[in-house]
């Protein structure tokens, strides 16, 4: 009788539904416009001639004088880089589109350029240009990485707030309550603002105005909780 009385139980164990977790997912957000802290400019030195050679020579000399006048006006090494450096033939066009005869080598050299005080990210611009630069590509805006980190940790604070603030409130609506937390996921948006640097640079007279303007930081979270 004492094996059928245990046998009984466990089957009754077994077949008992398994009773499924209470959970709720909200999500938070934060957002906040900040002002940039440094500039990175790319500008172009391009030179050209039927001898590739000369060409060649002719960019290495404006390419030096223009990155030694940066270095002098206080610019650091570290914040100089080249980032693309291409030569190709030019052709005289036929008739027809090309005929094929080479009139002339073009080389180009791009540099770019982080100016850390935005103040004088227009000086820098009008420093290149009289140093023989060609063209300035694009302009854009950061902030630098311990800043970043500082304004995301107080977003995030925000953020999981707002998130478990809506929670409470429907938690409550269901009269129910929230016991933990199952999971929670991160994300991170960073929208730098650029400023179209060749129009600039043709409506400029004296001095290039650049305005940096502001810089939108979101961040976000996804928490599911446990109720009861």
């Amino acid at each position: 009788m004492k094996y059928i009385f245990v046998l009984i139980c466990m089957m009754v164990f077994l077949v008992a539904p398994v009773m499924s977790e209470s959970v709720i997912t909200t999500s938070g957000t934060s957002e906040r416009m900040v002002s940039p802290t440094y500039a990175t400019i790319s500008f172009e030195v391009s030179t050209e001639n039927y001898k590739v050679v000369i060409a060649q020579s002719q960019n290495r000399e404006i390419s030096g004088k223009v990155i030694d006048m940066l270095l002098k006006s206080g610019i650091s090494k570290e914040d100089i880089k080249t980032i693309g450096y291409n030569i190709y033939p030019v052709y005289d066009s036929g008739t027809y589109g090309y005929s094929g005869k080479v009139r002339s080598y073009r080389v180009s050299n791009t540099f770019q350029v982080c100016v850390r005080d935005l103040d004088r990210t227009g000086e820098i611009i009008d420093l290149v240009v009289s140093g023989g630069v060609n063209g300035v590509s694009s302009i854009s805006f950061g902030i630098d990485d311990d800043n970043v980190r500082n304004i995301k940790r107080d977003m995030l604070k925000e953020a999981v707030l707002n998130s478990k603030s809506d929670a409470e409130v429907i938690a409550s609506a269901l009269d129910m309550e929230i016991i933990g937390v199952k999971d929670v996921s991160l994300s991170y948006t960073n929208i730098p603002r650029y400023s179209d640097a060749q129009y600039i640079l043709k409506e400029s007279v004296s001095s290039t105005p650049i305005e940096s303007g502001l810089m939108k930081i979101s961040t976000g979270v996804s928490i599911t909780y446990l109720l009861n």
